[in-house]
């Protein structure tokens, strides 16, 4: 064999190589799986999105109320809810400056305010149960995207407001939005 054909053989076998690879590539495009996770819930279907586990803190739900436990660093107390000193739910944005986080603020009847996010294990599961404790609350599917579009405002929407059907005062909101961590917070 000469050169030549050496040279041939050598192009062709790196091009196929580079053909796979970029199909490769191309099939497993972040792009292509978030489309696919978009048609999965379009169609009612359960998302095979990656399973998280650097959580640092968790939401627990049990009958009565939540709490937020902390997962990660130091050993606080958990912070607990009942759901019936809830006064105030609102849901809004906080900018972290490159993302945004959804959160959600709790004023409760001793005039505190507790706050979860969506960076907090369990989540949406209890969001999507907040309905079957504060009646009145929307379905998770009803705010969120209300609250995420558009990106980096703040965007606060009361999803629940106990005996007074007028919406919330947002001035606690915009007070917390500057310097806060976005971890849970439980303030008087």
């Amino acid at each position: 064999m000469d050169t030549d054909t050496s040279y041939l053989v050598i192009g062709l076998v790196m091009a196929t190589a580079l053909i796979i690879l970029i199909c490769r590539l191309w099939i497993n495009a972040p792009s292509r799986r978030i489309d696919r996770y978009f048609e999965q819930i379009l169609n009612g279907e359960t998302t095979d999105f990656p399973v998280r586990t650097d959580w640092e803190n968790a939401i627990n739900l049990d009958s009565s109320g939540f709490s937020i436990e902390k997962l990660t660093g130091s050993l606080a107390c958990p912070v607990s809810v009942h759901w019936d000193s809830v006064l105030d739910a609102t849901a809004f944005k906080r900018d972290l400056i490159a993302t945004d986080r959804v959160c959600i603020q709790f004023q409760l009847s001793d005039d505190s305010y507790v706050e979860v996010h969506e960076e907090m294990r369990g989540w949406t599961e209890f969001c999507e149960s907040m309905p079957d404790h504060l009646l009145g609350a929307p379905a998770m599917a009803d705010w969120f995207m209300a609250i995420t579009t558009p990106a980096f405002e703040l965007n606060p929407t009361c999803l629940f407001r106990r005996n007074n059907p007028m919406p919330p005062r947002h001035s606690k909101l915009q007070e917390t939005e500057q310097g806060a961590d976005g971890d849970a917070e439980e303030s008087v």
